[in-house]
């Protein structure tokens, strides 16, 4: 009987946007998080076919559009050879870097089977937002590879991975990194050094008691805690002390959060884009880190790469994987990056404890001096200012950074009704604003 040497497929996926409401930074470090995800994502459409290995993969090509907005951001075309993905053409060569990044570390992580054909992405909302362009890029391509997305994410990524689990959640979620034994670093390696031609080896999540999150964003078995080691007979280490050699494994579960007062919360887009990957390496080279890495954020990552955002690892210049001997010294890298200073184990805690008590605030009252006391906790360990000392100073509202201090959206507790809020962030020059319904995906079911 003959095989055919390529197969038609086809999909479409839609991963989520995010916001942070607690634990920025901390997540790092093992606290727990509230993360919020959101009604804007980004799409993908492929139609095309499989290219199964061997001599098939000459001449075969991945044809990608990215649109923003409904407007034309990218095009891009991908040869598909023995090693991977490389970059034909592109009308934006810069952009293209990230995703040539992604698309190879896919590559590594999947069977010998690489998505040819055509692949259109859709993002709906501005790029300058911080909702995650980076992160639905990453889940939906971890769904056009059938891979696990945070084996993904962790092999171009040392951001915590919370985005990833908003991706594909309808509710908001609590987000943790327990460590283990180096799956992820492991998968990395592959990621970065196999080549579609070997024999397959087994994605992260299979055969360990843990079921991948499943397609169109529903999360199989709702409400249980997702804890990708269970079953391998890891000890992980307690959360806010050092990883060591461990590595971080996400733990999340979604929960019920949509409070009373959601009217008084509101979203506004300072105007300022921050960087989250650099932002993160800021933070994790603090002068208060005892153990803080050298900063390798400018070891060629792109300020933008593809639009989806910028993320350590990405060379930003169109190129193929990096050498497997590099994938060893960044998984070195990435482990110190984990890994927590001493003294930190207090305010892991503490900000674990407040996101517990955020979760049952019943009032507004309560729910803003929890939020300030989040903040004076963090403040310390961060260098950027908090927003309410810098561009909202001043401003009535109690206003919480979301995710990086610094730029991006802030959420704004607010008392007095839409069209007075609006006068005084024009003050402000802020004109961007959201309501919480408008933006938020509750656990009253509401898309």
């Amino acid at each position: 009987m003959n095989i055919m040497p390529t197969e038609k497929k086809k999909g479409s996926w839609f991963s989520r946007g995010k916001l942070l409401l607690t634990g920025e930074y901390m997540v790092l470090h093992g606290a727990t998080a509230l993360a919020l995800p959101l009604r804007y994502g980004q799409g993908l459409e492929w139609n095309g076919y499989r290219s199964r290995g061997g001599a098939d993969h000459a001449g075969r090509t991945l044809e990608w559009s990215t649109f923003v907005r409904e407007k034309e951001w990218l095009k891009a075309v991908f040869g598909i050879t023995a090693d991977g993905y490389v970059l034909k053409s592109s009308s934006h060569e810069e952009r293209s870097g990230f995703l040539l990044e992604v698309l190879n570390a896919a590559a590594g992580l999947a069977d010998t089977s690489l998505p040819a054909g055509k692949a259109e992405s859709s993002v709906g909302f501005d790029m300058g937002w911080g909702f995650g362009s980076s992160s639905t890029l990453i889940s939906n391509i971890a769904w056009m590879f059938d891979i696990n997305p945070f084996a993904l994410h962790f092999a171009v990524s040392r951001g915590s991975g919370y985005d990833i689990a908003c991706a594909r959640s309808d509710k908001p979620i609590t987000y943790r990194l327990k460590y283990g034994r180096d799956p992820w670093a492991e998968a990395a390696d592959k990621a970065r050094g196999k080549k579609p031609g070997d024999t397959r080896d087994r994605a992260p999540d299979e055969d360990r008691g843990w079921e991948p999150v499943a397609a169109g964003g529903r999360e199989p078995d709702e409400g249980r805690s997702r804890e990708p080691d269970e079953a391998m007979g890891h000890e992980p280490g307690e959360p806010g002390k050092s990883a060591g050699s461990e590595f971080p494994l996400p733990v999340y579960s979604s929960v019920v959060f949509n409070p009373s007062f959601a009217g008084c919360l509101y979203f506004a887009y300072t105007g300022r884009k921050q960087d989250s990957a650099r932002s993160v390496a800021s933070f994790l080279s603090h002068p208060g880190r005892q153990d803080a890495p050298p900063d390798a954020t400018d070891q060629g990552a792109p300020p933008d790469a593809t639009g989806q955002g910028t993320t350590p690892g990405a060379t930003g210049r169109g190129a193929p994987p990096r050498d497997p001997s590099e994938a060893a010294s960044n998984t070195q890298y990435r482990q110190e990056a984990f890994s927590a200073p001493a003294g930190i184990t207090g305010i892991v805690s503490r900000v674990t404890d407040i996101t517990s008590r955020v979760l049952e605030a019943d009032n507004v009252d309560v729910f803003t001096d929890l939020l300030r006391e989040h903040d004076r906790v963090i403040a310390p360990l961060v260098a950027e200012v908090h927003p309410q000392e810098s561009q909202f100073r001043g401003f009535p509202g109690y206003v919480k950074p979301l995710g990086a201090w610094g730029g991006d959206f802030v959420m704004i507790v607010w008392k007095e009704g839409r069209d007075k809020l609006k006068e005084a962030l024009k003050q402000k020059g802020v004109d961007t604003i959201f309501s919480w319904d408008e933006l938020i995906v509750s656990a009253n079911g509401k898309k």
